[in-house]
Formats: structure tokens, C-alpha cells, sequence
């Protein structure tokens, strides 16, 4: 092997090239090489050994903190002019009223809770007194202390059929009849009669 050796590849060098090789300067930049080498697969060892910790330290989850976004918002003051109008007035509905509903209107106030005679002898009182003073049956209702009108309520069908009996049946009271009331009879007049809950007088005769 040693001969083999020789003759292969040390026998290729030439003598004088074999004497350098066995000085120490020779073999310098060989083994500055080795030890650079050397440098080198330590600081890479250090390196591939230091990799984990900084995988480590870069895993590490970063908390984020969001600060809340601080809003001013001007309030701007918005004055509105509010007009009031009045109202138009809603007119009132114009109601035509016959003499026959002003009397039965009379009839229901003062003897609504009287029978069908009760009611005729008030409505007759309306008639003569707007015979016997020559005057309108409106006028008659309206005067002072006469009857309890107008009437806001419900007038009954029995109250415009004694209007209607009283007209057609003018002699079936005396024409003078024309007071009445409730427990007594007045203190003037002549007593006619007590119809139902009311005492009837008529005007006294002149002789």
C-alpha cells in the first residue's frame, strides 16, 4: 500500500516541491483554515442552538390594547318658531225646530213620566196661552218662569201624539187652562182639576 502510495502520488511531486511541504509555514494556511472552519461550526452551532428561545420570544402572544375613541359632538341648540293658529270656529248645525217640536219638547220636560192625558193638558196650556195673549209659541216658552225649556233629551213618539190631540182637540180643556203644578194648585187663578201629578188652574173669570 505504502509503495502503491509513493509511487502514485508522492512520486508526482517533484523533489524540490516535496522539501517545502515539510516546512511548518507550509502547512499555515492549511490549518488557519481548519481553524476557521472550526469558528465556523461553532457559531453555527450556537446559532441553530439559540433558534428555538427566539421562536419562543417572537410566539409570544401581543396583547393589543384599544383605546376608546373619545367623540365630542357639539350640540347645536335648534330653535323652532311654533305659530299657533287659532282654530276656525266649526259652526253649529243650523236646526229647524217646527212649533210642534218646541211644544213637545215642553211636553217631555214637564210631564215626560205622565201618561198619554198628562201630557195632552200640558201641551193644551201651550196652545192657550199663545191663543189668549196673541203671541208665537216660542215667545210663549221663553218667558220668564213659564216652562222648563229647551229640552236636551230624547222626546219621546207619545209626546209629539199629545201635541197632535191637544191641536185637534182644542174644547176638550177650557180655553183659559193654562197653569199647573206639582202637590197644589197655584194661589191665582181658578183650580180646574188635578190631571196626573199636576194641579191645573185657569185665568179668573171677570164678572
Amino acid at each position: 500500500m505504502n509503495k502503491l502510495f509513493r509511487t502514485t502520488i508522492i512520486s508526482k511531486f517533484p523533489e524540490k516541491d516535496k522539501e517545502i511541504r515539510t516546512k511548518w509555514w507550509y502547512w499555515l494556511p492549511v490549518g488557519a483554515s481548519f481553524v476557521v472552519c472550526l469558528i465556523g461550526i461553532a457559531v453555527l452551532g450556537y446559532i441553530v442552538a439559540g433558534i428555538p428561545d427566539r421562536l419562543e420570544y417572537y410566539a409570544e402572544p401581543v396583547e393589543l390594547k384599544a383605546e376608546p375613541i373619545k367623540q365630542i359632538v357639539e350640540v347645536i341648540p335648534i330653535e323652532i318658531e311654533v305659530v299657533e293658529e287659532d282654530p276656525e270656529p266649526i259652526p253649529e248645525p243650523t236646526v229647524h225646530m217646527t212649533d210642534d217640536d218646541i211644544i213637545a219638547a215642553v211636553v217631555m220636560s214637564e210631564a215626560g213620566n205622565q201618561d198619554l192625558l198628562g201630557k195632552t193638558a200640558v201641551a193644551a196650556t201651550v196652545l192657550n196661552r199663545a191663543d189668549y195673549f196673541d203671541i208665537t209659541i216660542e215667545q210663549v216658552v221663553n218667558a220668564e218662569n213659564a216652562y222648563s225649556y229647551p229640552y236636551y233629551g230624547v222626546i219621546t213618539a207619545e209626546c209629539y201624539r199629545a201635541v197632535e190631540i191637544a191641536r185637534e182637540n182644542r174644547d176638550l180643556f177650557p180655553a183659559t187652562m193654562m197653569y199647573f203644578r206639582t202637590e197644589k194648585y197655584h194661589s191665582f187663578g181658578e183650580h180646574y182639576n188635578q190631571i196626573g201629578d199636576h194641579f191645573f188652574s185657569m185665568i179668573e173669570s171677570e164678572e
